[in-house]
C-alpha cells in the first residue's frame, strides 16, 4: 500500500469529504455487522479509483462490500437505471476542480438544435441572458420536429456534473433526455432518438419546469465525460395544451463540470 493511502485511511472520513461526493445509495446500519459499507472499504475503494487515470466515480455494493471503479473514458456508470439495483450501492465521485464548480461551462460554445422557430436561435439559450429564448418548430409546421434536440458542443472533453435549465413556457419540456458523450448529432439525423452517448437525466412526465424558475439536475448517480451535450424530448406530451406538438424552448442552459486533468 502506498504512503498516501496509509495517511488518507487515517482521515478516513475528511479525505472522503474533501475530494468526493456522495451522489446516491444510503448507508446502512446493521445490529450484528455496524455500518454498511465499512469506511474502510468505501476509503480502499476511492484510494483504488485515485491510482487510475480516468476514474471519477466509484460504486460500493452494501450488501457484499464489491467495489467498481468507472473510467470516464470507457465506461458508463448511469447505464444502470433499475432502481431494485441501484439501492444495493453507494455512490461517490470525484469533486474534480472544486473551484471551477458553479461555473458556466456553456458560454461562448457551439450550439444547435434540430429547427428553429422564427427569431428563437439556439445560440439565444447559452447567451447569458434570460430575457432571451431558443425554440424549436414544433412537431405540426410544415418542418416536423417530433423528437426536437438541443446539443451544445463543448470543443473538448469535459466531465460534466450538471445542467441547469430555464424556460418561460411550461410545456416546452416533457419526456427528455440529457445526454453526455462523443456522438454529435446534425440536423441530417432527423426525427431519430439518439441513444449512443450515456444518459445524464431523464424525465417521464409533464411539466418539468416552473415558469421562469430555474432548475438544476445532476448527471447521477456518476459524472458523465464527452464533447457533447445534448437535451431531447424522447416522447410525446400526454396532457400539455397541444400534446402533438413537440418543441424545447429555452431561456437559458448552464453547464456544469470541469476539464479533466
Amino acid at each position: 500500500m502506498s504512503f498516501l493511502a496509509l495517511d488518507v485511511i487515517k482521515k478516513e472520513t475528511p479525505f472522503i469529504q474533501k475530494f468526493y461526493t456522495k451522489t446516491l445509495g444510503e448507508i446502512r446500519y446493521d445490529k450484528t455487522k455496524g455500518r454498511l459499507p465499512p469506511k474502510g472499504t468505501i476509503l480502499n475503494c476511492i484510494v483504488k479509483c485515485s491510482a487510475l487515470h480516468g476514474c471519477h466515480c466509484v460504486r460500493v455494493n452494501v450488501e457484499t462490500n464489491e467495489c467498481n471503479t468507472f473510467l470516464s473514458t470507457v465506461d458508463d456508470p448511469n447505464s444502470e437505471r433499475n432502481q431494485s439495483v441501484l439501492e444495493k450501492y453507494v455512490y461517490f465521485t470525484n469533486n474534480g476542480d472544486r473551484e471551477g464548480n458553479g461555473v458556466n461551462l456553456a458560454i461562448g460554445k457551439k450550439v444547435t438544435q434540430s429547427s428553429t422557430y422564427n427569431q428563437f436561435q439556439a445560440s439565444k439559450a447559452i447567451d447569458n441572458d434570460s430575457r432571451t429564448e431558443s425554440k424549436t418548430s414544433g412537431g405540426k409546421t410544415k418542418r416536423k420536429g417530433t423528437l426536437p434536440w438541443l446539443q451544445i458542443d463543448m470543443k473538448e472533453d469535459h466531465v460534466i456534473t450538471g445542467v441547469m435549465l430555464l424556460s418561460s413556457d411550461v410545456d416546452s419540456l416533457h419526456d427528455f433526455e440529457i445526454r453526455v458523450g462523443n456522438r454529435q448529432i446534425n440536423k441530417r439525423d432527423k426525427d431519430s432518438h439518439f441513444t449512443d452517448n450515456p444518459v445524464c437525466f431523464g424525465y417521464d412526465g409533464n411539466h418539468f419546469l416552473q415558469k421562469s424558475e430555474p432548475r438544476v439536475v445532476k448527471c447521477e448517480p456518476c459524472p458523465l465525460m464527452g464533447k457533447y451535450v445534448t437535451i431531447q424530448i424522447v416522447n410525446n406530451c400526454t396532457d400539455c395544451v397541444n400534446p402533438g406538438d413537440n418543441f424545447i424552448n429555452l431561456a437559458e442552459l448552464e453547464i456544469y463540470g470541469y476539464i479533466p486533468k
